[in-house]
């Protein structure tokens, strides 16, 4: 059984044990043996020149280590973890405290280094501090890791029954065991899990020999592995949208800048506006020039229900707007809107209306109110094709008090849905 050692430990390759060592920055291609041991267990490598715990100076060696296990056809791979090795960071400074225990960061560490060279990285367990010793035929292994998991396990330690090492995917492996203390423990490792497949290695021609449907199987297999992949991108797809959506639905529970981002997004969509070049100037959280009227308001998030000092805001904005037109002696068509997120911790079916009186209160100040609800629905028959970018225009530059979805309700026509 042929097998290759990728490490930062410079050891010789010896003809009698069939090993070689190849350095972790240049290994052989992992089909041309039968084992592959990924050797993370060196201590000194586990170092960083950044500031950043958890990060390592190897994860360009990584990321090939990655890619060539991801690729490969048929051959065995075994990722040897570290043990609770001493991690050093800031190592172009010598200070003593830049240093900490490999179980103090594991969390990190294996974020984004150990799952950097590991495939698939996906699978791989959380991992967790406890010593241990694995009995393996006739030798025993210490650890100073082991995986939180009960599935895919293929050694566990002898008394704490803990995961040593379990299987990651088809012919590849990670263990916590320290394998590679010795050759004779490596090769008493591989050979106690892989006995059975000491066997005679069909030889490279015999890929082009076909026998019985063979050839049907393997267009099978093709034809098979492509709907997966179309499936993947559609499922990608969909989370997409989903995520988009979820956005949107978020001004349904928020207050404050996320509230006021999202609103910002609708409103470019129903007003076909630019908002980004906004200042907020903390005179009014928005304000929106249109060829025939300008939307000024304001944008809440709150836990009570709508309340008059709420209108009176806007109303205050309103009034300020026109005293500055009347200083420049120009004239607009001013609309007052108030765009509101009522009782946000509540559900949608046990938040109560907008009082009457608040509503009157709007309709004598030629106030608009919009609850975020409507305003999300309203956005929906948008992208629908239900309604128009004009008709929500002529709505919301018209209609003072409570907007209402029924205000939308009259034939629009035969209309395309909208575009986001």
């Amino acid at each position: 059984m042929t097998i290759q050692v990728i490490s930062y430990n410079s050891k010789s390759s010896t003809e009698k044990d069939k090993i070689m060592f190849s350095p972790l920055n240049a290994p052989h291609a992992l089909d041309d043996y039968e084992i592959n041991i990924i050797d993370l267990s060196v201590s000194n490598m586990w170092t960083y020149t950044g500031s950043d715990i958890g990060y390592c100076d190897s994860g360009a060696d990584f990321d090939t280590i990655h890619k060539m296990v991801k690729n490969k056809k048929r051959s065995i791979v075994i990722y040897s973890l570290p043990q609770n090795h001493t991690y050093r960071y800031n190592t172009q400074y010598t200070h003593s405290n830049y240093q900490k225990s490999i179980k103090d960061i594991l969390q990190s560490l294996t974020k984004h280094s150990i799952k950097r060279a590991v495939y698939p990285e996906n699978n791989l367990p959380e991992l967790a501090y406890e010593r241990t010793c694995t009995s393996v035929a006739q030798l025993k292994y210490d650890a100073d890791l082991y995986f939180d998991t009960s599935d895919s396990v293929v050694t566990k330690s002898d008394k704490s029954e803990k995961a040593t090492t379990i299987l990651l995917s088809d012919c590849i492996y990670a263990t916590t065991l320290k394998i590679t203390a010795s050759n004779e423990s490596l090769k008493q490792f591989i050979k106690t899990l892989f006995e059975k497949q000491e066997r005679e290695v069909a030889p490279e021609w015999m890929r082009y020999v076909s026998f019985g449907d063979d050839e049907e199987q393997n267009n099978q297999i093709e034809k098979s592995r492509a709907e997966i992949e179309a499936a993947i991108a559609k499922i990608k797809t969909a989370e997409d949208k989903l995520a988009e959506n979820a956005k949107y639905k978020s001004i349904l529970y928020t207050n404050g800048d996320e509230l006021v981002g999202v609103v910002f997004d609708i409103l470019e969509k129903i007003l076909a506006c630019d908002l980004s070049a906004f200042v907020d100037d903390k005179k009014e959280d928005f304000l929106i020039k249109l060829p025939f009227c300008t939307f000024i308001g304001e944008i809440k998030g709150v836990t009570s229900n709508v309340k008059y000092e709420h209108i009176s805001q806007v109303e205050l904005h309103y009034r300020g707007y026109l005293d500055r037109l009347a200083e420049s002696g120009a004239s607009e068509n001013v609309k007052q809107l108030l765009i509101m997120n009522p009782f946000r911790t509540k559900a949608l079916d046990k938040r109560d209306p907008v009082h009457m009186a608040q509503v009157e209160l709007a309709l004598r100040n030629g106030c608009l109110i919009i609850e975020t609800n409507t305003l999300l629905r309203l956005y929906e028959k948008l992208c629908n094709g239900e309604v128009t970018v004009q008709k929500c225009i002529d709505v919301l530059s018209s209609k003072a008090g409570l907007l209402c979805l029924a205000d939308f309700d009259e034939d629009a026509g035969d209309l395309e849905p909208y575009k986001v």
